[in-house]
């Protein structure tokens, strides 16, 4: 039924007191008529999912409008969504001690009080990109959208960079550099510099003017941090049953873990040439004699470390002057 928004004319045979509220009824009635309908609220965003891997950490994220489900490690945390950075490309989620900053496909975590290295989606490379080889000696920078090569005794030569495909496997770009087409190989697996044994997280070639540069890229750093490595062996010794000594590599140089019977902590040095972990600090528990004689032997082979090595199915070997001195696996 319509209902006229004109003052109506009542007839005279209905009494004043039910005149008075017929026209306040219709009053009414042609005010909300004449009003804005109210804005609907805005629906939540849909969620995602989506695989990271923060160094050797892989992490997954079910991120919604207003919380983000991060699994990481076996765990799982629910973060809140801060508004303030609702809608914008760089959204922020946390809870308690355990941060996440997400932006193009890319995150920032935190986890635990601890900054892990940036987490990337399968196919990307850390921000800038360095890559580098030997004979003859070459480097590569992808910093944003350009790539810059340089040779020693020669001029770098600069250009912009553009992926050509990107997937778990490998990823092919191209820049032009003097003039000249320059492709980009980057594939994700382990690489080992021939000339110090340094082990990096990715194996690049780079063909330009027809030359093929071959050598490794990203930071060593990243096969080390993220996860917990759990002692495998101690070559030449049996591991004692249930002992469950760990290495897990920090921030700002810094590995801490468990010796066996006590946790200890200590600094750590990678460098072009080596890794290197120092002393440290040591809590004071008493335990069987077996266990305090593996803590003993586990202390003094970290101090021994000159190197690592990426051993198969992800493993990590820390390396003294004569070979093994700890097998790992991660977590």
């Amino acid at each position: 039924m319509t209902l006229s928004c004109l003052t109506p004319s009542l007839p005279k045979r209905i009494g004043p007191l039910l005149a008075t509220c017929l026209v306040t009824l219709l009053t009414s009635a042609c005010a909300r008529q004449d009003a804005p309908p109210e804005r609907p609220s805005a629906a939540p965003g849909p969620e995602r999912s989506v695989t990271l891997q923060c160094g050797n950490l892989p992490i997954t994220l079910v991120i919604g409008e207003d919380e983000a489900v991060l699994t990481a490690a076996g765990r799982v945390y629910r973060l809140q969504a801060d508004r303030s950075t609702a809608g914008t490309r760089d959204r922020t989620f946390a809870s308690e001690d355990t941060e996440l900053r997400s932006r193009d496909g890319r995150a920032r975590l935190v986890l635990e009080g601890e900054p892990l290295p940036e987490c990337l989606p399968p196919g990307a490379v850390a921000r800038p990109f360095e890559a580098r080889g030997n004979e003859p000696f070459w480097r590569i920078v992808l910093d944003g959208g350009t790539l810059t090569l340089d040779r020693p005794a020669r001029d770098s030569v600069s250009g912009t960079f553009r992926w050509q495909s990107q997937s778990a496997a490998v990823s092919h770009g191209r820049a032009t550099l003097a003039n000249a087409p320059a492709n980009l190989t980057v594939r994700h697996e382990p690489c080992t510099d021939s000339m110090t044994g340094m082990p990096h997280p990715r194996t690049v070639t780079v063909e330009w003017r027809g030359q093929i540069f071959e050598g490794c890229g990203g930071s060593p750093e990243r096969l080390l941090r993220g996860g917990t490595w759990i002692v495998d062996a101690l070559p030449g010794h049996d591991l004692v049953a249930g002992s469950r000594p760990t290495v897990r590599f920090l921030g700002n140089g810094r590995v801490a873990g468990s010796a066996t019977c006590n946790r200890y902590k200590a600094d750590y040095r990678l460098t072009g040439e080596g890794l290197t972990i120092g002393r440290g600090a040591m809590t004071r528990r008493a335990c069987p004699p077996a266990l305090m004689e593996q803590e003993e032997r586990f202390m003094d082979r970290l101090q021994r470390v000159h190197r690592f090595r990426h051993g198969p199915a992800g493993r990590l070997e820390l390396m003294g002057a004569k070979g093994p001195l700890i097998r790992l696996r991660l977590e």
